[in-house]
């Protein structure tokens, strides 16, 4: 079979600690060894005198050298991927553009011009782009509600999950225990407010329960996440709108305990793995909170349903759907 001539928009995979970047990374990872891909990672603006810095950067994030670097789209290529919610690069080639949510417009920025900036390359996607991939159907669903892009133009590819790393001691997490952890940004749809507000509940019945949370910590490297993941008492996530929500399935690799939100993608990610709140309800949160901390029966329970639940969602299947996807297009 000959190779597929990919081009990928890969700025977030080197710039990106969010989920976005997560994903763009975990793909390239799984593509950029095949034979039968022939891959370009374009990084626009990158100045000339940068450029073997950058393919060493981008070299790192995949795991891979074979790759070709660009600094602007290759004409004699098959299809492009626009990999971070929009399209960002001007081309005429077959493009695969992925939309996670349309957050942008379900949560627009207070200041109209920012949000128009935010917006911009959304919109750019539904009107350009060949097809539209996105996370969930809860994703898929709102691709077709907020842009008016039609099903046939819609791909759904779920997220993956990867292996969990080896276990090492961190004596600035277990010096925390017994915590729940919160994993995201402080923006308002992912619920942090709500996070706060319940453990604020908690402490109240139980003062020896500490709140963790990564907007407060800062930047956390894999390893100490890894860690967090595995000594919290539950993981909380009460966000109000998601594509797909990677930290839960993140989470229940590592044997945390998951609460989250009835809403949006949560149920499709979670499963029967997790135990459910409504939104915007931090009592209900905090009661959530308190049987998970003192049931430890019901604790284990969800532990291992999450672990059963991650074997449904390999990086492995989501790179091979995303390449099938390509080849449709080409």
């Amino acid at each position: 079979m000959e190779a597929l001539r990919l081009v990928v928009d890969a700025r977030t995979a080197v710039e990106d600690e969010r989920g976005i970047g997560r994903c763009v990374r975990a793909i390239l990872h799984r593509l950029a060894p095949r034979d039968d891909v022939a891959l370009t990672l374009v990084v626009p603006g990158a100045a000339l005198f940068f450029s073997r810095r950058m393919r060493r950067r981008l070299a790192r994030a995949v795991g891979s050298d074979r790759f070709s670097f660009a600094r602007s789209v290759p004409r004699n290529a098959d299809v492009l991927w626009h990999p971070a919610n929009g399209t960002f690069l001007h081309s005429a080639l077959p493009a695969v553009a992925t939309i996670h949510d349309a957050g942008p417009f379900r949560y627009p920025h207070p200041d109209a011009r920012h949000a128009e900036r935010d917006q911009r390359p959304f919109l750019r996607s539904a009107r350009s782009a060949t097809r539209i991939a996105t996370d969930s159907a809860f994703g898929a669903r709102e691709v077709g509600a907020v842009f008016g892009v039609p099903p046939e133009r819609i791909s759904v590819i779920h997220l993956g999950v990867g292996k969990p790393l080896p276990e090492n001691a961190d004596p600035f997490v277990e010096a925390l225990r017994p915590f729940v952890l919160f994993v995201g940004t402080s923006e308002h749809r992912k619920g942090y407010d709500l996070f706060t507000s319940a453990m604020s509940l908690v402490r109240e019945r139980r003062p020896d329960i500490n709140a963790v949370a990564t907007p407060e910590l800062g930047y956390v490297d894999e390893a100490r996440l890894a860690a967090l993941y595995r000594a919290c008492a539950a993981f909380a996530f009460p966000s109000r709108y998601e594509g797909f929500g990677l930290p839960i399935l993140e989470a229940m690799s590592y044997g945390a305990p998951v609460i989250t939100c009835n809403i949006s993608s949560m149920p499709e990610v979670a499963g029967d793995a997790a135990h459910y709140v409504g939104p915007d309800d931090p009592a209900s949160l905090a009661a959530a909170i308190l049987r998970v901390a003192s049931d430890a029966a019901y604790a284990q329970e969800l532990r291992e349903h999450g672990l059963q639940r991650v074997q449904a969602f390999p990086w492995e299947r989501t790179a091979e759907q995303y390449l099938t996807l390509f080849r449709s297009v080409r």
